[in-house]
């Protein structure tokens, strides 16, 4: 288990990408929306909401939320997000009670494990993103049609926020300036047709020695970090779209369904049709 006082690492390239694209697509469904408090001392054991994800935030108190493997730091810039399914912790500490902000909601456009379990802002998003937090709450607890999309509109807008930092924030603790340059560049046009020498070129780097850099730093290759983007990309397809596969192929970036094929086979070890079936019976 690993203590973090920072944006958590994803678990997947370009996760961050796949939710906001999620994100723009539907909003979250609100479940439940309510500001509690807890004395010190507080112990909650762990547990698990399934089909709901919680999100929290703490603005009182001292203490360590752990969420499946994360353990954290409870401090007022740091935001928690358990998704469904998964077990999370808390305990409090002597010095203060434990007061926060929460909210469970629906999403089941957003494929799982795309999401960060801990994510500390920079100072000036954490002030933005409480006070979103506390509209949510606000509006969300007057419960009339109008007041809770309004509440779902800033639930989104917060979730935009926290994934922007969390995102910012893994580009920029790249140990190599091009790697990191290399990564954001395919991040955000993994869709296209890109060679090694298109993502070298952005990068600043010979093709050559860019590969060397993802081996030192990144221990993948370009071109398998953009088959990894692309089958992640395709996975979160196959989870919220009925489209044909050579549809969800050509927009992932793999040239035919084939290539697709391959890719899914060789990094997931099952074929995208397999994928959707999983998904739909889960």
């Amino acid at each position: 288990m690993s203590d973090i006082l920072a944006p958590q690492s994803p678990t997947q390239p370009g996760a961050a990408a796949v939710a906001v694209e999620c994100l723009g697509r539907a909003l979250p469904q609100i479940d439940l929306v309510e500001y509690r408090r807890r004395q010190p001392q507080t112990f909650i054991r762990a547990h698990a909401h399934p089909g709901l994800y919680q999100l929290d935030h703490y603005v009182l108190g001292e203490g360590v939320f752990t969420v499946g493997e994360v353990r954290a730091a409870i401090d007022r810039r740091t935001f928690f997000l358990a998704s469904p399914g998964q077990t999370h912790e808390i305990r409090g500490t002597q010095a203060a009670p434990l007061e926060k902000l929460t909210t469970k909601f629906r999403f089941p456009e957003l494929p799982p494990g795309v999401l960060p379990s801990a994510v500390r802002l920079p100072a000036k998003d954490a002030l933005r993103a409480i006070d979103l937090f506390r509209q949510v709450v606000a509006e969300g607890v007057l419960g009339t049609p109008e007041r809770t999309v309004t509440a779902t509109l800033r639930l989104s807008e917060l979730l935009l926020l926290i994934l922007g930092a969390w995102s910012h924030d893994q580009l920029a603790d790249e140990k190599h300036p091009a790697v990191a340059a290399a990564k954001r560049f395919m991040s955000r046009q993994f869709g296209d047709s890109l060679s090694l020498e298109d993502v070298a070129q952005v990068a600043d780097v010979s093709p050559e020695h860019l590969c060397r850099l993802f081996r030192k730093h990144a221990h993948s290759t370009p071109l398998g970090y953009l088959r990894q983007l692309r089958v992640e990309r395709a996975k979160a397809m196959l989870a919220t779209s009925k489209g044909c596969l050579r549809d969800i192929a050509t927009a992932a970036g793999f040239s035919t369904a084939k290539d697709m094929n391959r890719a899914f086979q060789k990094l997931i070890g099952v074929s995208p049709r397999a994928h959707r079936r999983s998904v739909s019976e889960s």
